[in-house]
């Protein structure tokens, strides 16, 4: 029975299989009671905080941590749990389940790196409108909008770029001012300009 559970537990944590609601409880292997809701809460964005009440099912299991008490408050963490340690729990790098009172300790292994951030470089020549347009090959998660850093090749001083940027893709119109005296100044679209783009995930 407990090894049916904890492929269950496992299960939930690596393919975040959604835990449907129930009162019921199930028994940990110490003896513990914990309510399967709050069990699969803990499977799916556990806290460090959350480890004192959760005991390691399997010597060697391994845990990702999302945060101390709050998701986000701290960089990811992983951790293991080792059957016989009776290591000092201090908290940061070695957690005693509270319901263990012999061996069994989580133990802190590293902080997990941040993922790094998308860039990628375009270059392109603007069209009869004076646009230069690209769609992303892979669009951005929705409500991130890359930052765009943009240049003219050969270029004069007149010419300007006005960027228009969503997660899709982003619009480059390319116009040299017209200059007239006692008059605002006009601008004219230009075509045929290269142009090169530099996008970075914000």
């Amino acid at each position: 029975m407990r090894s049916i559970k904890f492929i269950l537990a496992f299960a939930i944590l690596s393919i975040g299989v959604s835990c449907k609601k129930s009162e019921s409880s199930e028994k940990l292997s110490t003896g513990v009671l914990r309510a399967s809701t709050d069990l699969c809460a803990f499977l799916s964005t556990p806290l460090r905080s959350d480890m004192y009440a959760y005991d390691g099912q399997q010597n060697l299991q391994q845990l990702q941590c999302y945060g101390i008490s709050a998701i986000g408050d701290t960089t990811p963490e992983q951790w293991y749990f080792n059957s016989s340690s009776t290591a000092t729990t201090n908290g940061t790098t070695v957690i005693q389940p509270t319901s263990m009172t012999g061996s069994g300790r989580w133990l802190f292994l590293y902080k997990v790196p941040a993922a790094s951030k998308r860039q990628e470089t375009y270059s392109g020549s603007s069209n009869a409108s004076g646009i230069y347009s690209v769609t992303y090959p892979v669009a951005f998660a929705s409500g991130i909008v890359p930052n765009i850093q943009s240049s003219l090749i050969s270029g004069n001083n007149k010419e300007t770029m006005v960027v228009t940027s969503t997660n899709t893709g982003f619009s480059i119109l390319v116009q040299t001012r017209n200059d007239v005296v006692g008059l605002l100044p006009t601008y004219s679209n230009v075509s045929g300009r290269t142009v090169q783009v530099l996008i970075t995930q914000p």
